[in-house]
């Protein structure tokens, strides 16, 4: 008798899992409780947070989100349009493991979860992208899972604040360096700010005729439900206006860039100097990385490629039933 089994965990158990993801190595600030919590509110969904035991050790974590339209059931984590670039499982207590025990364990935890999803839910649709530090997808393709890469920037902090900018292109190098004593401000903002970039960012989709899905109140819960560690609003203002800002999620080991106010319509490089701004707080925080949050788009990528980042790979995996079109068309057409 297999003495692998999962659970899930319920509200009254939100520090257990936050203890859990704290102890896996794979985690990011997006497999917090309260983080998934806050997507779950915005989101047509229900939020399912899966945790795996062999024996009574626990083994994994797997949250997801529970979509239905119509007679079908979808399962996404994370859900579309939510502004998040990947959940997905995570293991744990895995690291002084062999190789076969280690995929022993993995192979179970996700035959285990699959099973409790197909016996609770069975979903017409599955769409799961991973963090980058799960590497091993294999056991999502044998069970007939399609695969997809996708990519993002990261930023080692480990050398010297002297080493990274010598790093940076020229010219990225030379905006900032020459506009370090110039005349504007880059502070920690509040729920304005937060109302500044949400408003800006709206305004360039809507410039560009695309509809802009993430709404002012998801921001703001996530600032709310998240500490001030871990949600930082950077706000650039010139002349007590402001003009550009970012905000930054936090944990422990990496700071994602997660939605930026866009070009600024001044003369000064001020998206390099809040950048900068970032990069040297997470560097005196111990942040080991910094995840520019993407690198699939030619356009955005090139800006950010100046930095000198690390491309990092993760991956989307995919699967549906016979249904699959009409489903998919169905997933296209949801909005929030």
């Amino acid at each position: 008798m297999s003495n692998y089994k999962v659970e899930l965990i319920e509200d009254g158990q939100k520090e257990e899992w936050n203890r859990y993801v704290e102890d896996s190595p794979m985690s990011t600030i997006f497999h917090t409780y309260s983080f998934l919590k806050v997507v779950e509110k915005h989101t047509n969904t229900r939020l399912h947070t899966i945790i795996g035991y062999k024996g009574q050790h626990p083994i994994g974590l797997f949250p997801f989100f529970e979509m239905k339209k119509g007679p079908f059931s979808m399962v996404f984590s994370p859900p579309p349009e939510v502004g998040v670039p990947y959940i997905g499982p995570l293991l744990l207590n895995y690291q002084n493991l062999k190789q076969r025990k280690r995929e022993s364990r993995h192979k179970n935890f996700i035959e285990k979860t699959l099973e409790y999803i197909r016996q609770n839910l069975d979903p017409s649709y599955y769409l799961i992208t991973t963090c980058p530090e799960y590497d091993d997808i294999r056991h999502f393709k044998w069970h007939n899972f399609s695969a997809s890469p996708k990519y993002t920037y990261q930023l080692d902090l480990a050398p010297t604040l002297d080493d990274i900018i010598k790093n940076f292109r020229k010219s990225k190098r030379k905006n900032i360096e020459q506009n370090l004593d110039e005349n504007y401000m880059i502070d920690i903002g509040g729920k304005e700010a937060i109302k500044y970039i949400y408003n800006n960012k709206k305004g360039r989709y809507n410039a560009q005729g695309k509809k802009f899905r993430l709404g002012l109140d998801y921001f703001l819960d996530l600032n709310s439900e998240l500490s001030p560690e871990q949600f930082v609003t950077y706000i650039a203002s010139l002349d007590d206006e402001y003009v550009s800002g970012f905000i930054v999620l936090m944990d422990e080991k990496i700071a994602y860039c997660w939605q930026g106010a866009g070009k600024a319509d001044v003369d000064l490089p001020i998206n390099d100097l809040i950048y900068w701004k970032i990069i040297k707080d997470c560097k005196e925080k111990g942040i080991r990385k910094c995840d520019f949050v993407g690198a699939n788009t030619p356009r955005i990528c090139k800006y950010k490629s100046e930095f000198n980042p690390s491309l990092v790979s993760y991956h989307e995996v995919k699967k549906s039933n016979k249904r699959m079109d009409l489903v998919e068309k169905i997933y296209k057409k949801v909005s929030f």
